[in-house]
């Protein structure tokens, strides 16, 4: 038998141990806020990373991603048009949901919250380079047009390979925006190219050393002769150069 001063001790202890462990669960731990960086290739179709077997484009950049991280296999989108699947990947919703912005060269409803400008109230400093949400053109909010992936950092360009492909310098307009960014706060930037979409310089590819023989097997929709191998083959350029400036 226990006596009241020794109960009463063992109900104090308790107490202390039930209010040490609640002091100690409501210290909650720093929410981990990762830097984020977004690399969108415009009109490329899948599979036509080399990471997923196709021989005739090589994709180091992507392929070290993949094996480092996920590679998707059966990822599909509700709406295979520029704009409105531009506007479901920054909202998380269907294209039907979208109002306006479920369409192509639309207006982008001030209701509707892009994740890059929910991130920026959270505390993140964002950009993006060249293209972004588009084509459209989004509504303005509190009298400024929106930032739908954050600042455009457009500055630096270059001698392109091609006549086809943009004179943006993507990497340097990234370095430009890191330059900005002040010292630890956290970071979503977008890398919009607009390659591979069309058109091509006709030809480039074999310029650079590709040969249509490269194409194991061209697709039953179209013809397979020398101008077919070559377009692919110029698409396939278009591509490598957006993996070259993801890298």
């Amino acid at each position: 038998p226990y006596s009241s001063s020794q109960i009463q001790t063992q109900v104090w202890f308790l107490m202390l141990i039930l209010l040490g462990s609640c002091a100690f669960d409501s210290k909650k731990p720093e929410p981990i806020q990762p830097n984020i960086l977004i690399l969108m290739a415009d009109d490329v179709s899948f599979p036509h990373m080399s990471a997923y077997g196709t021989t005739w484009v090589n994709t180091p950049t992507f392929d070290k991603i993949a094996a480092e991280g996920l590679l998707f296999m059966n990822a599909y989108t509700p709406n295979a048009k520029c704009a409105p699947s531009r506007a479901i990947f920054l909202t998380g919703r269907n294209s039907w949901q979208l109002e306006e912005a479920g369409n192509h060269m639309p207006y982008f409803p001030e209701k509707y919250v892009s994740f890059m400008e929910a991130l920026k109230e959270a505390g993140y400093f964002t950009g993006h380079t060249l293209k972004g949400w588009a084509p459209g053109n989004p509504e303005m909010k509190d009298g400024e047009r929106r930032e739908l992936t954050g600042k455009a950092y457009n500055d630096q360009k270059l001698e392109p390979p091609t006549s086809q492909i943009s004179n943006m310098d993507y990497a340097s307009n990234f370095k430009d925006f890191l330059n900005d960014r002040p010292k630890e706060q956290p970071f979503s930037f977008w890398y919009g190219s607009i390659e591979p979409h069309r058109a091509y310089e006709f030809g480039s590819s074999i310029k650079n050393g590709k040969d249509p023989k490269e194409i194991t097997k061209v697709p039953g929709f179209w013809p397979d002769n020398d101008s077919v191998r070559i377009d692919l083959l110029d698409y396939a350029l278009e591509l490598e150069y957006f993996d070259k400036q993801a890298g």
